[in-house]
């Protein structure tokens, strides 16, 4: 399989920082590599102060004492996609998709970055560097008209991924013969 479009190579990259639970993140594409520096999220688990909650934390809801709850850590990450890697992104992703015709999570980033690599698609554009931050994606790429850099909110690019679904749900079926 050879991904071609940038809403495909962006979907398979949203799946990899999904499992890394990596949210805020910089993209740059190098020929036909993906550079990504970001911040993912790491749960610890402290050592256990007392073996169980008593009668008394669980009655009040406060089933586990606040010291042993798990912490969420940032840790950077930094780490770089060849263009097999992402084939094989991509291929381990729809051996996972359940069904087809179902309305995937709208808000996940490897939803939130398909429409925006529909986007660019649909501008013809070359991406140079793609970066998520608190809610909004800014793009910077080049189209015949010249460079451009654009922030998209997560909210725009939901509408724009919900489209795509319906649209794909419209499609008649093909058969395979």
């Amino acid at each position: 399989m050879q991904i071609t479009t940038y809403a495909q190579t962006l979907r398979a990259l949203g799946q990899a920082l999904e499992t890394a639970r990596c949210e805020n993140f910089n993209l740059r594409p190098v020929g036909e590599t993906y550079y990504i520096r970001g911040e993912r999220f790491v749960e610890v688990l402290p050592t256990p102060q007392t073996p169980h909650p008593s009668f008394w934390q669980k009655l009040k809801g406060n089933g586990m004492p606040e010291a042993e709850k798990p912490q969420k850590l940032r840790t950077a990450m930094e780490i770089a996609y060849t263009a097999g890697d992402i084939d094989e992104i991509e291929h381990e992703g729809q051996a996972q998709r359940r069904d087809p015709n179902g309305m995937p999570d709208a808000y996940s980033p490897s939803q939130v970055l398909r429409a925006a690599g529909a986007y660019l698609d649909r501008k013809r554009a070359k991406l140079r560097e793609l970066s998520r931050k608190n809610g909004s994606i800014k793009l910077r790429y080049e189209t015949s008209s010249g460079a451009t850099t654009e922030e998209l909110t997560v909210s725009y690019l939901y509408d724009l991924a919900v489209r795509m679904y319906l649209r794909r749900r419209d499609r008649p079926e093909q058969s395979v013969e």
